[in-house]
């Protein structure tokens, strides 16, 4: 089941607080992370609303009354599910609402699964729950629930896998000792009240998988079937072909006892990448965009947790890893911890919770901090603890003269830092005492003693200032009016590597405790460093290097390798770049390791892209063109061919010369003709020819005949006519209505997280409408909805907490919708939208 959304948090205040950051270092492949700490801001440490459910089995949050405020889905374990009302009413209130409780009915059996996903594409969001070992129900709203017998069922996920609009299913199965197939399940047309649930392919898994995601992992626009194999150790990929259809699998190391999945971009570089968990421990995978995935690292878990997600919690715009355990009741709750920027993660925290058996994480007070929202299996309870975004990690204390200046929790002590002088080594406090005049004190130095473990751990800082400087001058009284402690990042895979680590403490413009950095490095940020050219043999492909910060000067070792398509290792060439693809590179995927070295030997490694697979040069393809046989002396052929390549044409043989598409020839004689179009490429390599072939045979018009004839004329008749009776004007028949857009010209962050609603007025039954929403060239989000009826279709636009973030502040998004009705031509209609964080 996907995690619910994550939205911004609205950073806090400093107040009184001052952080010292330092850098963390990557945890080693297949090692465990330390034991939890005590939990910090993120929430509040007692729940603002808990109370009784009877029997809850999993939990889900959506949008069933449509309010956009997010509503709790509760499936029981003896069956029926409940849904309570989220109020959103701020901080401090009881986000659910009890007492406005629906209470579903659903076949007979035992709940195991929920997921709160609009089915029937009405705009709210429905219940699909999974019957354990039987089959799959969806409640629309109606009194009767749509079902679909599956034995073996067991884990259940939702996406559209045919691309035709509509939510399709994903159910695994288990049966001891045999290879059950994943099942399809289809969104068939509804009947009136109950929705139609009809079984799709089957796609080849393993023994007994135990979880599954619809989730694009190969980067085309496609879902891909995403299953973990315990008794394998592996989590397999079957990729999604379109029109419901799956590729061969594609198989990944995933440790041992891999029990369940959550999938998100935790790197940061455009992949998407797994949190997979197994017996006190939860991996993550690096994924490489192509459906193949790293070697998992490790992080330590309490128990075997029964729900992992990778959701924003503290607001930085990067995916958190948290998960929820109810073993026993020492190790109950729900532990998460926070993203370090480069898909590595700290100190685990925790809500200790009894019995705390599925849990989400999104905005449920409305005051757009994420909130933790459990239920609680044993003792029968849904809990919320109110979220409490951390304050941000440089803050500056204000105040001039003699006094003790204390922060809250948050200085971050690492193995490469610790506290000399007035301060013990291994101290949680830090202690900085500014003598008179202009003496800076005692200086921070470098390497600590136990007990700091290679993780960040919280501290206080605390600044003494123990007398006021001697006649200070007027510059020297405005310099003392901020404290700030601040940090150089150095040492992160994947961010800035150092020669010598720096800590500089400084007092407005004066620095009282300082210490430079000799040499610095910095890679390019994920996806800079890349290949261009165009991936056909005999064209030539170039690095283009991307942004290497540091100390110059900084010298790059590019290294090119090529990897095998489906996935797996790759593997270097003994080749320099620029590179021309070679027939040895047909059906692999090249991609480059960059390694730079800074002035003191300070190395930084940074991969680009894969290209996609190599491939010979084809005939460009054609688009459109005449038919076999033309009445028309003029046509027009339209043509494709790879990116960067210019054409060539020629008609009935004759030379070849540039063209554009589409080509229009006119004046052709009758008889048969024929129109060739070749690519060249940047190399010069020239294509072999599309050819249209086709005859023009113009109607044959017959010479006029002259018929003379003679007729007597007639005697003359005389004829009376009686006047017709009075006619009422009949009006013409009514066009239909031109299909109208109404949506709101402003939009915020916290709304295009939640969905804006757009209507469309005026659409025909079963017109299909697609909303796209962009910021400039790139797309934030877009959807497609059939309309089941005539009138109004409403469409929900839900955005990805990291498209919302690379909005900025402030933009101008650009909202287009297509209507195609059938029988009818399509219209396009657009709109601004405002967007203000």
């Amino acid at each position: 089941m996907p995690c619910a959304p994550a939205v911004p948090v609205r950073r806090r205040a400093g107040g009184l607080a001052t952080v010292l950051v330092l850098a963390a270092s990557l945890v080693p492949s297949g090692a465990a992370v330390a034991a939890p700490s005590p939990p910090t801001d993120e929430f509040a440490p007692d729940p603002v609303q808990a109370e009784a459910v009877a029997g809850p089995a999993a939990l889900a949050l959506g949008d069933r009354n449509g309010d956009a405020r997010p509503d709790a889905f509760i499936a029981r374990w003896d069956g029926g599910v409940l849904v309570r009302p989220g109020t959103a009413a701020g901080p401090g209130t009881r986000p659910f609402d009890r007492s406005a409780e629906i209470v579903v009915s659903t076949p007979p059996g035992r709940l195991r699964e929920i997921e709160a996903a609009d089915w029937d594409g009405d705009g709210a969001d429905d219940a699909v729950t999974l019957l354990d070992g039987e089959g799959l129900t969806v409640w629309t709203g109606n009194p009767l629930t749509g079902y679909l017998a599956i034995p073996d069922a067991h884990a259940v996920d939702t996406g559209d896998v045919d691309g035709d609009g509509d939510l399709d299913a994903l159910v695994t199965r288990i049966r001891r000792d045999e290879d059950l197939p994943l099942q399809v399940v289809s969104n068939g047309t509804p009947l009136p009240g109950i929705p139609v649930l009809e079984r799709g392919a089957e796609i080849p898994a393993c023994s007994e998988p135990t979880d599954a995601r619809l989730v694009d992992v190969t980067d085309d626009g496609k879902l891909d079937a995403v299953v973990v194999c315990p008794a394998l150790g592996m989590v397999r990929v079957s990729p999604g072909l379109g029109g419901g259809s799956f590729g061969t699998a594609i198989s990944s190391p995933a440790g041992a006892s891999p029990f369940r999945l959550e999938a998100g971009d935790v790197v940061g570089d455009r992949n998407v990448d797994l949190a997979v968990t197994g017996s006190n421990v939860v991996r993550i995978m690096r994924g490489f965009g192509d459906g193949s995935f790293g070697t998992p690292t490790s992080y330590a878990a309490a128990g075997r947790p029964r729900r992992v997600l990778l959701v924003d919690v503290d607001g930085d715009a990067r995916l958190d890893l948290a998960s929820a355990t109810a073993e026993t009741l020492d190790q109950d709750g729900v532990g998460y911890r926070l993203n370090r920027g480069n898909g590595t993660f700290g100190t685990e925290r925790r809500i200790a919770w009894a019995g705390a058996w599925d849990a989400q994480i999104a905005d449920v007070t409305g005051d757009e901090r994420p909130d933790l929202v459990a239920v609680a299996n044993r003792a029968g309870s849904l809990a919320v603890w109110e979220g409490r975004a951390a304050s941000d990690p440089v803050v500056e204390l204000s105040g001039l003269g003699v006094g003790v200046y204390e922060g809250a929790a948050g200085v971050a002590l690492d193995p490469d830092a610790r506290i000399l002088g007035a301060a013990a080594a291994n101290a949680t406090t830090l202690t900085v005492t500014i003598a008179s005049g202009r003496a800076t004190g005692d200086v921070l130095s470098a390497n600590p003693a136990a007990p700091f473990a290679p993780e960040w751990d919280p501290a206080t800082a605390k600044l003494t200032i123990s007398s006021a400087l001697s006649q200070p001058a007027d510059a020297w009284r405005a310099a003392l009016r901020t404290v700030r402690f601040a940090h150089i990042a150095s040492g992160l895979p994947g961010g800035a590597t150092a020669g010598r680590r720096i800590v500089r403490a400084q007092l407005g413009t004066l620095p009282f405790a300082s210490r430079s950095v000799d040499v610095w490095l910095r890679p390019p940020e994920a996806g800079e460093l890349r290949l261009t050219g165009v991936p056909v043999t005999g064209e030539t492909l170039a690095l283009d290097a991307g942004a290497w910060g540091g100390t110059p000067p900084v010298a790059l070792r590019p290294t090119l390798e090529r990897c095998p398509a489906g996935g797996g290792g790759c593997v270097a060439l003994a080749t320099d770049l620029p590179y021309i693809l070679r027939s040895a590179d047909l059906g692999a995927t090249l991609r480059v390791r960059g390694v730079g070295t800074g002035p003191d030997g300070t190395s930084a490694t940074a991969y680009s892209p894969r290209t996609a697979t190599i491939r010979r040069l084809a005939a460009p393809e054609l688009l459109s063109g005449p038919g076999a046989v033309t009445a028309d002396s003029t046509v027009e052929v339209a043509f494709r061919g790879e990116e960067g390549a210019t054409f060539a044409c020629s008609v009935d043989a004759g030379a070849q010369a540039p063209c554009v598409s589409p080509l229009r020839v006119s004046g052709l004689a009758d008889g048969s003709h024929t129109i060739s179009v070749v690519q060249v490429m940047p190399s010069g390599a020239r294509s072999a020819a599309a050819a249209r072939v086709f005859t023009v045979r113009r109607p044959v018009e017959p010479p006029p005949v002259t018929v003379t004839t003679t007729t007597p004329a007639p005697p003359p008749v005389t004829v009376t006519t009686p006047a017709p009776p009075p006619t009422t004007p009949v009006d013409p028949p009514r066009a239909a209505p031109r299909p109208a857009l109404v949506v709101s010209s402003r939009a915020t962050a916290a709304q295009l997280r939640r969905g804006l609603l757009v209507r469309v007025q005026h659409v025909a039954k079963g017109a299909r409408a697609t909303a796209t929403l962009q910021s400039g060239k790139r797309r934030v989000v877009a959807t497609t909805l059939r309309a089941t009826r005539a009138g109004t279709l409403q469409l929900r636009l839900r955005a990805a907490s990291a498209a919302v973030a690379k909005l900025g502040r402030r933009n101008t998004l650009g909202l287009a919708v297509t209507v195609a009705a059938p029988g009818a031509r399509q219209v396009t209609l657009a709109a601004r939208i405002a967007f203000r964080r």
